[in-house]
């Protein structure tokens, strides 16, 4: 007997991705006691990225993105670096600093969910303006995210 395919995942919107998030963290955390509770959620940015508060103190900032940033080794190949790197915006970023955002959460369409921390991104990445958004971003390596789920 053969053994069946895992089942892949399609989040098509932010909408999904949030809530794809929360249902994972509350599942992995075992959340159904009642000292762990989602005691803010709020979109922000034009619906851009979400602050997901759980037990009124872990807090974290859920970015949703399509893709990896494809051509971060090329972009920064002076510096040594190699293969794809993840992509925030400044405003994000200190947003995260001015709300002491524990980890800044990326989620894929495919469902796979990375984080790090804030301060992590300023110390590992570089920054650089957008040509196509007039917006500076911090850039950097994905080998610096870790696997949440």
């Amino acid at each position: 007997m053969q053994n069946p395919k895992p089942q892949t995942i399609q989040l098509l919107n932010f909408d999904n991705a949030v809530n794809y998030f929360i249902h994972k963290f509350c599942e992995v955390k075992n959340i159904n006691k009642v000292e762990y509770v989602l005691s803010n959620f709020q979109y922000l940015n034009q619906k851009r990225y979400a602050l997901v508060i759980f037990n009124f103190t872990q807090k974290y900032l859920v970015l949703f993105k399509r893709d990896f940033f494809h051509k971060f080794g090329d972009y920064f190949a002076e510096y040594g670096e190699k293969g794809l790197g993840e992509t925030i915006n400044i405003d994000a970023l200190k947003f995260a600093f001015s709300k002491n955002i524990k980890k800044i959460v990326f989620i894929y369409e495919n469902g796979h969910i990375y984080t790090i921390e804030p301060a992590n991104i300023v110390i590992k990445g570089h920054k650089r303006d957008t040509s196509s958004e007039n917006k500076e971003v911090y850039s950097f390596s994905i080998k610096h995210l870790e696997r949440l789920f």
